[in-house]
């Protein structure tokens, strides 16, 4: 009886656990960002689809780039992006530079990292 309840714990604590991706290893014009897939905490979520930047490092490569706590990331060269993976796949792709779309808020910007 009392292994039931664990059980149900450890199920709650894993649909909240959501994995983050240190951006730097993505790109290391990314350095300094957390990435994660958008969650249904997000104030976005149902609105766009995206990357949330789960963290960032004031100061770091990807705070000088523009990027906030909070931004998604919606698409990176025009490419929609709902996956960390989405967005190595594009850096893959495009090695020089990358435009990202980004929503903060109600608010959209454009970010170009070269």
């Amino acid at each position: 009886m009392l292994q039931q309840p664990i059980f149900s714990l450890f199920y709650l604590f894993a649909a909240m656990w959501v994995a983050t991706v240190d951006a730097g290893d993505i790109n290391p014009n990314l350095a300094g960002a957390t990435l994660s897939e958008l969650s249904d905490e997000s104030p976005l979520y149902g609105q766009t689809d995206g990357v949330l930047v789960v963290g960032i490092e004031r100061g770091s490569r990807a705070w000088r780039a523009g990027l906030r706590d909070g931004d998604v990331i919606v698409s990176i060269n025009r490419r929609p992006v709902r996956h960390p993976q989405d967005i190595r796949e594009a850096s893959r792709l495009s090695k020089r530079e990358f435009l990202m779309h980004i929503r903060r808020g109600e608010s959209a910007y454009f970010i170009l990292l070269k």
